[in-house]
């Protein structure tokens, strides 16, 4: 794994990043962090969910269903990859100046 892989974005986007980070208060490679992983999280889900689509292809399924079957497994997953609730973090606002 690298350690500090350097990434390359255009002008215009680095800036639409930067406005959306400055927006959270946060700095523009934490917010760009925070998408990929939750890009890549969907992306196993929807992984996992298309394998599920496969093996259980013709049975239907409700929305309200499909909601309950991945609420359940992204509560398990975190279960067994952090021993409990989620890791994130959230913080609030400090008093102190920047």
């Amino acid at each position: 794994m690298a350690a500090n892989p350097t990434v390359v974005f255009d002008a215009e986007l680095w800036a639409s990043i930067t406005k959306a980070a400055n927006r959270r208060r946060k700095k523009p490679q934490s917010l760009v962090e925070e998408v990929m992983r939750d890009y890549l999280e969907r992306e196993a889900d929807f992984a996992w969910w298309r394998s599920v689509q496969r093996e259980y292809r013709g049975r239907e399924m409700s929305d309200a269903e499909a909601v309950e079957f991945v609420h359940k497994l992204r509560q398990e997953k975190r279960q067994l990859t952090n021993n409990g609730p989620s890791q994130r973090v959230y913080r609030t606002k400090s008093a102190a100046p920047r």
